[in-house]
């Protein structure tokens, strides 16, 4: 994940006490810098599980390369779309 165009969004999802495995724990994005050096940039993938532990990434897709000012914002914005779908219901 470092090659020029590893840049996009990625999800960890991990074991909870509480809830059980598979919980969306982050969702984050890689602009300017590769996903595999931005999801290590987190101080806490060490300290949980990691037998229990997924990272899933996800890289824009179209018939060309943006320049990166235009890739880095809709890279932004798709972040910001799933931080809003993915957010805790209001009891």
């Amino acid at each position: 994940m470092n090659k020029e165009l590893d840049y996009g969004l990625f999800q960890i999802y991990g074991k909870y006490l509480t809830y059980g495995n598979d919980l969306l724990f982050y969702i984050g994005k890689a602009d300017y810098q590769t996903l595999g050096k931005r999801i290590f940039q987190e101080d806490w993938l060490g300290t949980t599980d990691s037998n229990n532990t997924k990272i899933c990434v996800g890289r824009l897709h179209g018939s060309q390369t943006p320049i990166e000012k235009i890739w880095s914002k809709e890279i932004d914005l798709a972040e910001r779309f799933l931080i809003y779908v993915h957010k805790p219901a209001n009891s």
